[in-house]
């Protein structure tokens, strides 16, 4: 049995890094490709979200593949990571594999300053991926021409989230990895630190009630994700949506399309959530997750203080809170 070696620091894994394992399932003489996330990079610099988080979200990503496998080696081999040792603990581990590396272009060309790369080199066969259909190096025991757009910096920084699928941005905002460049920078600054504190507020309350946490967290970072939308880009969504055949005032209409976003966008399957975000305008669930989003929406400590002042109330009963929030708009 072959084993293609797929390593690297996956910060985060993308559709580029699916697409490159499944071509060298297609195109080579390999049974299964394993992703080897790195602990420490020693060619990187740039800070990484933890290994157990990125082992996270290998594992949702290649979710569908029965030939894809993570491998959490790494975590138990003196550190900074090197190749070499990971290939011989490896070999040493799994004797009846047959092992090969796949990497891209771009690490053949930076191969010279990897940790005893002759003896690497020596210790086994390299796959490498091509963008150009050039072999640029021939001690490579084969070439697969490859070409994808993602990066993993173009998410990070650029915050680009077309190569990210939706059961990865899921556990994203499950586990709170990425989150500034998952939802962060799709807000204004000032939303975004108002959805921090609903975040803060929420889950404060759900300890006490005795909530699902991660339901909590989802319904609070998504609840506000469409509030910068044009009314033009809202009345898009709702009029493609199962939502369509209702007339919503103004300022619901970013909750709605919040619930339609959760589920299409981001992958969030759980109708609770859609329903707690759905209704957290104007508080017309009695659900007790809605409950709590709806009170510590507008809860949260930068709120006029006569809606602060009901956080004692509502770490006793979300139910009154709730009733009395509304109670104050109306008398508004």
């Amino acid at each position: 049995m072959m084993i293609a070696l797929f390593g690297g620091s996956f910060n985060p894994v993308h559709e580029g890094h699916l697409q490159m394992a499944l071509t060298v399932l297609q195109k080579s003489n390999v049974n299964e490709v394993w992703f080897i996330p790195n602990q420490v990079s020693p060619l990187k610099t740039s800070n990484e979200a933890s290994f157990e988080d990125r082992v996270a979200l290998i594992k949702a990503m290649i979710q569908p593949y029965r030939k894809l496998k993570v491998c959490t080696i790494e975590q138990t081999l003196p550190q900074p990571s090197k190749t070499i040792h990971t290939v011989k603990a490896l070999m040493k581990k799994y004797p009846q594999y047959t092992f090969v590396w796949m990497m891209g272009e771009d690490q053949f060309e930076q191969f010279d300053q990897w940790y005893e790369s002759e003896q690497l080199k020596a210790l086994i066969p390299f796959i490498g991926l091509s963008r150009t259909h050039h072999q640029h190096y021939s001690w490579a025991k084969e070439w697969i021409h490859f070409e994808h757009p993602a990066s993993s910096t173009a998410f990070r920084d650029h915050h680009e989230l077309t190569y990210i699928p939706k059961r990865v941005l899921r556990v994203m905002i499950e586990k709170e990895i990425y989150l500034e460049s998952c939802l962060g920078t799709h807000m204004s600054q000032k939303r975004w630190k108002h959805v921090l504190r609903v975040k803060d507020t929420a889950i404060t309350l759900a300890k006490i009630h005795h909530l699902n946490e991660i339901q909590v967290k989802c319904c609070a970072y998504l609840h506000d994700v469409a509030k910068g939308m044009s009314e033009a880009d809202l009345d898009m969504w709702i009029q493609a949506s199962p939502y369509r055949n209702k007339a919503y005032p103004e300022y619901v209409k970013h909750a709605v399309v919040g619930a339609i976003l959760a589920k299409q966008r981001f992958g969030i399957y759980d109708k609770k959530i859609h329903k707690a975000i759905f209704h957290h305008t104007e508080g017309t669930s009695t659900s007790k997750l809605s409950q709590c989003l709806y009170v510590a929406d507008k809860i949260e400590p930068q709120r006029p203080q006569w809606l602060v002042d009901h956080t004692s109330l509502a770490k006793k009963d979300l139910r009154l809170a709730q009733m009395s929030i509304m109670k104050g708009f109306i008398n508004d």
